[in-house]
């Protein structure tokens, strides 16, 4: 007694622990494993007394604990109530009332589903081989040899032991259909139905089982049991009037009523044939039970001649069930009044027709979590001691101002296209939202709330959302789960409370609850409601407090002066008042927020912390029921991973990524981040022991924390990647980080591409202030050189390797552009083109597949991993990867050349809504637009400045395009993914209104960054003129390098095409070739931008013009003169279109040098405003052009939405439904 779950799982045999690896690991239910995860095993399931008592005490212990696994599942949807019956373990001897059942538990029918099916096909087989097909025409006792029934009896007893399964549902169907033979006909067939049953035993030990039935007319009766039971279960008692000459003899009875003390004696009748019953319901039952009794009696075969005859006096007992419709009637009543024979009706039918595939459940997470709790029940784990004698440890989670309960208002809220939170939750959830439907019996939404159920519709969308509701959820978890293991232990019930509160405690760091709760948020009154629903949980919040006091200057007046104080507040809700008490209150020095807020936000609530063990759970985590119960076991880690000089102080384990699906981005983030987080860190661990602290949910040593500095260090900036310094701490201080395989939480990531690019930036901004910090540097030096090489891979190495990545795209194709623009070689002989296809291939995004294939792999196994990659190829994945390769190098360079790290708050909610363009151009234009552009301008002069035309007009454009077709990928998708990946972005309505935004957002004057151009561009810009640092300005100015050497070379472009009369001069460098060069330019850039530069000035002084025809009129002669600088070169013969083309490009690089080269020397000129104004309105008109390009045929919109949408189609999601569902009201 006392036993944990993991241990009386572990008691089973070896070969339990192989036979459930294979099953799992070949992608099988978690049906076979079961048995073997509760302790049973094949030799259990003969004759006889089948379970021992130890094993049998195991499998209480488990099928207790995986009953409340089950109905904790059913609270939260994830399963249908007919798929809890199927999962469930089942207690008839606690259920109901009558029979005899022989176990204390049976299988759950996901486990006997389609067994009793395999059994008549065994029996069938076997009764064959005695003679005569099998069928009812198989010979009688003598005429086959008693050698070969021995044989098949055998044969059966084996099959029997080999199948636990089949014996347990065999056993189990027979229990049940004598229990509701006895509880139907009652206790005037009692005599017989024991002579039934001891004739059946009979033949049991006499190894008369294979000739005793007919095989082939087993389904007709199992059939009739079902119809009986069936027709049990919809029975009602019937509803009389007691007829007042009746009532009036009872009432002058003694006493004035029966005696209901008194036995029933059945009065005397002349035997004769049974009438049919009066009452219709009562009738329908009876005729079930003779068609039961007449298809049981088809189905003995010739050798029960007796057990036949038995069946037959059932029928016609004087007085009895069939004779009798007022004993009949309260036979029915008696049964149909007590609701757990309901529930033995109900599982006696789920066992007789249930399918094996039936079985199973239908929800994917709800299949996904039990095949994985199962299947960990077998992995390595140190031994859970009793509840009593565990580590006790704290769960604490920070939390700031994120979504904590989702309101109505937020549920029914629509977007701009009609669609809700809850409408979206209900097309990606469809099982689930019926389920809830179910559960709460209710037809619709609109019957929720009517019936006044808001508050348990909120919770249904919260749970599936990153919520905080979710996170307190599942840690309040381990306190059911330590419940039920001390009842275990034989804890006494007036004492396991108390026991759990010393041994588990959960506080939510609310860092500004104080404040929300004076302005009277809504997310204070739901932190309440958290409290009040979880007793045990406590609140840490920091408070602010002012008070005025009265001063006595030195000259004698009096002055008023606030004085402001800083506390740490410990609360909890009173359990009968449901008030707010506050528990202790602690003043601090000072304002205790002095980085990015999260770490302190930690660190402050640590001094409420209780126990050995500290564990930091994010808000945007979810723990499960059946994961607590390993909790014990996990903390035990802590002692098995130290010895004597290194201690255990941080434990890490899994984490599955529960928003992958909803989109396709999603799909992609799920991959990368559920690889690093069991594949990366397992690998890490061992054999690299380099393993670290990247943030939660790992536990740590809390004694070891708390005396080195906390869970995390609050520098601002420096410290941007909190959690990591908590991994270097630990590990410069001689702890031990270790990670266990056999336990998991559940984890939200980002699901929209803005949400993504702020994580990612975050991220490399974070190891970008790694790099530079003095932790790395003291890692370096301590670190012995293998471990430092796994240091390098698992943190800024890989960022690094991306930014120089990026960097050998820039220096291959700028070399290559300057060979091909001065007169040094053809880039026509470019060589091993092909080599660096291939490198450009694995290095641009791609490599990063590799490890996803691998994560894959072991997981879910080879075949289903490449399916799901060439899935996830389809769906756009390497425009993913290569769109954020681009942000890491970025972000990861800039702050190493300017620092400026900050916190990007990502938000966690469902991505429903279309961005608009101006706002993704202003995500996205200084990261991945102008480097983008940058490239493809290089591409585009390489291909046509290259000389890729031979002699006799010959081309070997082939080459050109085996070399740089990667880095062509690379531009596209740096340009393109971000529209791709954003809902409805080539809708032609949608592109209407984004040009109109964008046009405002290019032309307003303001103070956003959002609202106007201008003053995002000084956002974006404030890190050059923030400091005159000569390094950083060495940084600014090093662009204008590339731009000059490229605007020379297209001097020398410029001679090629409109050389002097001189032979030769065009391949001349010298200092009289660019200077014609560079007067080529300078003519040609004058005739064209002078006029129009002019009309576009005239244009814009009598744009104000109060008389409206010479506003129009100055326009027309704008337009005409634009179009004449465009025209009049041409026609008269200055120039052709090519030289007109080379000249303007050279300007473009020209103008490039001359801001960056401002830039540099922190000059804030208004042209250098204006010239980047006219080169982001030139890259959007560019972008749009393209999206309404692609918009035209409509094809390409609908597959843009289906592959961002793939993984939600396939649960339902139809993107229709978010047209035509969506009320037609709102458009009218």
């Amino acid at each position: 007694v006392g036993a944990s779950l993991v241990s009386a799982a572990r008691a089973g045999a070896p070969s339990d622990e192989v036979e459930l690896r294979a099953g799992l690991l070949a992608g099988e239910s978690p049906s076979a494993a079961m048995t073997a995860a509760a302790g049973g095993s094949d030799a259990e399931a003969g004759s006889g007394s089948p379970w021992g008592s130890g094993r049998s005490e195991r499998m209480v212990f488990f099928a207790e604990a995986w009953n409340e696994i089950i109905s904790h599942m059913r609270d939260e949807d994830l399963i249908s109530n007919r798929e809890r019956d199927c999962l469930c373990f089942r207690d008839w001897r606690r259920t109901g009332s009558g029979g005899s059942f022989s176990r204390q538990v049976y299988l759950p029918v996901l486990c006997t589903a389609g067994r009793l099916q395999a059994a008549c096909d065994l029996l069938l087989g076997l009764r064959a081989e005695l003679g005569g097909g099998g069928g009812a025409s198989a010979p009688p006792q003598g005429t086959y040899t008693e050698r070969r029934r021995v044989d098949c009896e055998r044969r059966l007893t084996a099959a029997l032991e080999r199948d636990v399964h089949m014996a347990e549902a065999v056993m189990e169907a027979w229990e049940l259909c004598v229990w509701v033979l006895s509880a139907t006909l009652g206790p005037r067939h009692a005599e017989s139905l024991l002579r039934l049953e001891a004739l059946v035993a009979e033949s049991m030990r006499a190894w008369r089982r294979v000739d005793l039935v007919v095989p082939q007319r087993l389904p007709a009766a199992m059939k009739a049991l079902v119809d009986l039971c069936a027709q049990l279960l919809i029975y009602s008692p019937p509803k009389r009037e007691v007829p007042a000459d009746v009532d009036a003899a009872a009432a002058a009875a003694p006493g004035g009523k029966k005696d209901s003390s008194a036995p029933e004696v059945p009065a005397r009748s002349e035997p004769g044939p049974p009438k049919p019953p009066a009452n219709p319901v009562v009738g329908k039952v009876v005729d079930r039970l003779r068609s039961l009794l007449d298809a049981l009696k088809r189905a003995l075969g010739r050798s029960a001649q007796l057990i036949s005859s038995e069946i037959d006096s059932l029928k016609f007992t004087q007085e009895g069930f069939f004779w009798s419709e007022s004993y009949a009637e309260e036979q029915l009543n008696a049964l149909v009044a007590d609701k757990g024979n309901e529930m033995r009706l109900r599982g006696a039918v789920l066992l007789l027709t249930t399918a094996e595939l039936d079985a199973q459940p239908t929800g994917k997470e709800a299949g996904r979590r039990l095949t994985w709790f199962v299947n960990s029940l077998f992995m390595a784990k140190p031994g859970a001691p009793s509840v009593a004698a565990m580590p006790s440890w704290t769960i604490m989670t920070p939390y700031y101002s994120e979504d904590l309960l989702y309101s109505e208002k937020e549920l029914r809220q629509t977007n701009e296209d009609g669609v809700s939170v809850l409408f979206f939750l209900q097309k990606a959830s469809p099982a689930d939202w019926s389920n809830f439907l179910e559960r709460v019996r209710c037809r619709d939404e609109q019957e929720v709330y009517a019936k006044g159920l808001s508050l348990e519709l909120r919770l249904w969308a919260s749970m599936r959302g990153q919520t905080l509701v979710r996170t307190v959820e599942g840690e309040m978890m381990c306190e059911k789960a330590l419940k039920l293991q001390a009842a275990w232990d034989g804890t006494p019930p007036d004492q396991v409370e108390e026991l759990v509160r010393q041994k588990f405690t959960c506080i939510v760091s609310a860092q500004i609850y104080g404040q929300m709760r004076r302005q009277k948020a809504d997310k204070a009154a739901d932190t309440d409601f958290l409290l009040r629903r979880y007793p045990n949980l406590r609140v840490a919040y920091v408070d602010k407090t002012s008070t005025m006091q009265t001063v006595m200057g030195d000259d004698g007046l009096a002055s008023l002066t606030e004085t402001i104080r800083w506390y740490s507040v410990l609360i909890r809700a009173d359990p009968t008042s449901g008030s707010m008490v506050e528990i202790y209150r602690v003043q601090l020095p000072g304002d205790p927020i002095l980085g990015e807020g999260k770490p302190e936000n930690q660190n402050h609530a640590m001094i409420f912390t209780r126990g050995e063990a500290l564990q930091t759970l994010d808000m945007n985590q979810a723990g499960y029921l059946e994961e607590c119960l390993k909790m014990r076991n996990l903390l035990m880690e802590f002692g098995a991973n130290s010895d004597a000089t290194r201690p255990c102080t941080i434990v890490g384990f899994r984490e599955h990524i529960f928003t992958s699906g909803l989109t396709s981005l999603a799909t992609f983030m799920g991959l990368q981040e559920g690889c690093f987080v069991t594949l990366s860190q397992r690998t890490l661990t061992d054999p690299l022991r380099m393993r670290l602290h990247y943030g939660h949910p790992d536990l740590f040593d809390k004694l070891f924390s708390m005396t080195r500095g906390g869970v995390s260090k609050a520098s601002k900036g420096i410290n941007l990647s909190e959690d990591i310094f908590a991994g270097f701490s630990h590990t410069l201080r001689g702890g031990r980080v270790a990670y266990a395989e056999y336990l998991q939480v559940g984890k939200g990531r980002d699901v929209g591409m803005h949400q993504i690019y702020k994580f990612e930036a975050k991220l490399s901004q974070g190891n970008g202030e790694q790099m530079i910090s003095r932790d790395v540097n003291r890692m370096g030096a301590r670190l012995d050189f293998f471990r430092l090489l796994s240091f390098y891979y698992s943190g800024p190495g890989f960022y690094l390797n991306v930014a120089l990545t990026v960097v050998c795209v820039y220096v291959f194709l700028y070399l290559q552009l300057w060979t091909c623009l001065f007169p040094l070689r053809p880039a026509s002989d470019l060589p091993f083109a092909d080599l660096l296809s291939l490198e450009w291939l694995l290095q641009l995004g791609l490599l990063l597949i590799i490890p996803t294939a691998c994560f894959l792999a072991v997981e879910q196994g080879a075949v289903r991993a490449l399916t799901e990659i060439v899935r996830t190829v389809l769906l756009g994945s390497p425009l993913f990867f290569m769109f954020h390769m681009g942000t890491k190098a970025h972000y990861v360079s800039n702050t190493l050349k300017f620092g400026g790290a900050r916190y990007r708050p990502t938000g966690r909610g469902f991505v429903m809504r279309h961005e608009n363009f101006a706002e993704i151009y202003r995500f996205f234009a200084t990261s991945h637009f102008y480097p983008g552009f940058e490239l493809l301008a290089a591409l585009v002069i390489w291909l046509l400045l290259g000389g890729w035309t031979g002699d006799g007009g010959a081309t070997d454009v082939g080459h050109y395009w085996r070399a740089v077709w990667a880095s062509y990928a690379m531009v596209f998708a740096w340009l393109f993914a971000p529209f791709w990946f954003n809902p409805v972005a080539l809708e032609w309505r949608k592109l209407e209104d984004d040009l109109v935004d964008w046009r405002r957002w290019m032309a307003r004057e303001g103070t956003s960054p959002e609202k106007s151009w201008r003053a995002w561009y000084y956002e974006e810009t404030s890190h050059i003129y923030a400091t005159r640092s000569s390094l950083k300005m060495a940084h600014v100015l090093t662009p204008a390098l590339r731009y000059a050497v490229t605007f020379v070379g297209m001097l020398h472009a410029v001679n090629k095409l409109n050389p002097p009369d001189e032979p030769g001069f065009a391949d001349v460098v010298s200092l009289g070739a660019y200077l014609h060069g560079l007067t080529r330019v300078a003519l040609v850039t004058a005739v064209l931008v002078g006029p129009t530069a002019i009309s576009l000035c005239l244009d814009s002084l009598m744009s104000n013009a109060d008389v409206p025809i010479t506003r129009n009129l100055f326009s027309l002669v704008a337009t005409g003169g634009i179009i004449a600088g465009l025209v009049l070169p041409l026609v008269f013969g200055w120039t052709d279109f090519a030289e007109m083309v080379t000249c303007v490009v050279a300007l473009c690089y020209l103008l490039a040098t001359l801001v960056n080269v401002a830039w540099a020397s922190g000059l804030t000129l208004p042209v250098v405003t204006r010239l980047c104004q006219a080169w982001d309105l030139f890259c959007g008109i560019l972008l749009l052009g393209l999206l309404f390009a692609l918009s035209l045929p409509g094809f390409v919109d609908q597959i843009q939405v289906r592959t961002l949408f793939n993984a939600a189609f396939n649960r339902g999601l139809r993107y229709a439904d978010l047209l035509v569902s969506i009320p037609q009201s709102k458009g009218m």
